[in-house]
C-alpha cells in the first residue's frame, strides 16, 4: 500500500490567499463568487465567478519571475512557496536533481490564449505578439515552478479536461 504525506499547503483562491484565510472563510461559510473584475462581461451571459482578486505576483515572486511567467504560473509558484514555507523546509533544500514537480492543469495561461484570439480577430494574425505564445502551454507551468526552486529532477504537467 502507497501512503502520502502531506507536510505543506498553500492555497491561492478566490476565497483568499493562504492555508489561514482560505480556512477561515470555508468555516465562516462565506462563498468566493461575485462580479468579475479582471474583464468585461457585457455581452456574456454569466458576470459572476470565483475570482482571485487580491493576489500580486510581486508578493511571491522576484520580479524576474514575474516578467516571464503568466497569472496562472505566478499562482502556482505563490502556492508551491506558501506550501513549502508551511512544511517548514528550506527552499534550498529543493535544489537538484532529487527534487520533482508535478502539476495538474486544466489549461494553463487561458488569459494570454484570449489576449492572442482578440488581437487575431481584431488587428490579424501578422498583429500577435509571438513573445506571448511562448508564454503558453500547461507544461510551462510546472517548468517555470522547477525553475524557481532550482528543481532538476522529472518535471511533468499533467493537463485535465
Amino acid at each position: 500500500m502507497s501512503r502520502v504525506f502531506v507536510t505543506g499547503m498553500g492555497v491561492v483562491s478566490s476565497l483568499g490567499l493562504g492555508r489561514r484565510a482560505f480556512w477561515d472563510a470555508i468555516v465562516a461559510g462565506r462563498t468566493g463568487f461575485s462580479t468579475i473584475e479582471s474583464f468585461e462581461t457585457e455581452g456574456m451571459d454569466r458576470s459572476v465567478a470565483g475570482e482571485v482578486k487580491d493576489f500580486r505576483a510581486r508578493d511571491f515572486l522576484t520580479a524576474a519571475e514575474a516578467r516571464r511567467t503568466g497569472r496562472c504560473a505566478a499562482f502556482s509558484i505563490a502556492a508551491a512557496r506558501m506550501a513549502v514555507d508551511d512544511a517548514g523546509i528550506a527552499p534550498e533544500q529543493l535544489e537538484g536533481a532529487r527534487t520533482s514537480v508535478i502539476l495538474g492543469t486544466t489549461m494553463g495561461e487561458a488569459d494570454l490564449i484570449g489576449d492572442l484570439e482578440g488581437t487575431w480577430i481584431h488587428k490579424g494574425l501578422d498583429a500577435i505578439n509571438l513573445s506571448k505564445i511562448s508564454r503558453y502551454g500547461t507544461t510551462l507551468l510546472p517548468i517555470h515552478l522547477a525553475r524557481a526552486f532550482g528543481a532538476r529532477g522529472m518535471v511533468q504537467a499533467l493537463p485535465a479536461a
